[in-house]
């Protein structure tokens, strides 16, 4: 059957309807097509949307993909494989003990000053609540922190004064607590400086930066290496005694690093019993670099060789 068969075979179905009939199906076929074009229309729509999410989707992952390094894997990538664990229990393990003194552990220091937070207005909408009374339940914090950086230095003029000894038939001087003799800072800045030198192995333009900064201390470079001279010193006898407690040792424990000293290298070496250890920085390498005290004794460090009366084992 062609096409001009079937228009003929229908065209001769429809005049036989009556005119009634006729205007009802062609109303409900319009209705029907108009239906279908509004269809088609949001399923149009609905897959341009997915389209373009679906093209966003592809973006992302591309990214994620890019900026992962190949040698690890995401966190919320870890186990994610389709079925490779699914339906297995986890081995659990020996639980570790945790370690001592880890987590948040609670402040247990008494308070030395108290304060009140109040509540002014609502954090959600602004609500002023500074004429309201507050609530009977409270909630309690320790804070614990350092004392605020001085604004200014504090001076001291000292007056030292003078008593005529007639036994001695001298004149005596009253001895300054605050400061070290012949020095014009204070012992609390020198243990300070001392401590941020030797402990913390700061140098003199950081040190003086700090200083500076926190303390409004103003010295300089060469002014803090004369004082910290100044220090040792002072602590001759304390080196004394560590010799004197090597000097008794019966195992000797060395080593020795690089050293610059005025662009050259030199040696520093340490020595050291259970009890004492004496730092000292030499040009050399060898046996001279050793105190003459400790001479004699079995040394203990890295090389394995023999040193005049010295002999070194390896540790």
């Amino acid at each position: 059957m062609n096409l001009k068969e079937i228009f003929k075979t229908s065209f001769d179905m429809f005049l036989k309807w009556p005119k009634v009939i006729l205007v009802k199906a062609i109303v409900e076929l319009r209705d029907k097509y108009l239906q279908a074009q509004d269809r088609i229309n949001q399923l149009e729509k609905e897959n341009a949307q997915l389209k373009r999410e679906l093209e966003q989707e592809k973006i992302k992952n591309t990214n994620k993909e890019v900026n992962k390094p190949s040698s690890k894997q995401a966190e919320w990538e870890k186990g994610s494989e389709a079925g490779k664990d699914k339906g297995k229990k986890k081995p659990r393990g020996r639980k570790r003990k945790p370690r001592k003194g880890a987590g948040n552990r609670p402040k247990n220091k008494t308070p030395n000053r108290e304060e009140t937070a109040t509540v002014d207005k609502c954090d959600l909408c602004g609500k002023d609540l500074s004429g309201q009374a507050p609530l009977e339940s409270t909630n309690e914090r320790i804070v614990e922190d350092i004392v605020a950086p001085p604004e200014e230095t504090i001076v001291t003029l000292v007056t030292q004064q003078k008593k005529y000894c007639a036994d001695c038939q001298a004149v005596i001087t009253a001895k300054l607590d605050l400061a070290l003799p012949g020095a014009d800072i204070g012992l609390n800045a020198t243990v300070l400086i001392c401590y941020l030198w030797v402990a913390l192995c700061l140098p003199y333009p950081k040190i003086k930066e700090y200083l500076k900064t926190f303390y409004k201390l103003s010295v300089s470079t060469s002014g803090l290496s004369r004082h910290v001279i100044k220090v040792a010193r002072i602590m001759h006898n304390v080196h004394d005694e560590i010799l004197n407690g090597i000097k008794h040792g019966t195992i000797l424990h060395a080593d020795e690093t690089g050293w610059r000293v005025r662009g050259k290298n030199w040696w520093l070496w340490v020595f050291g019993t259970p009890d004492t250890a004496y730092f000292t920085v030499d040009k050399t390498r060898g046996v001279k670099s050793c105190p003459p005290s400790a001479r004699g004794n079995i040394l203990r460090s890295p090389g394995g060789r023999w040193l005049g009366r010295i002999f070194i084992l390896d540790m």
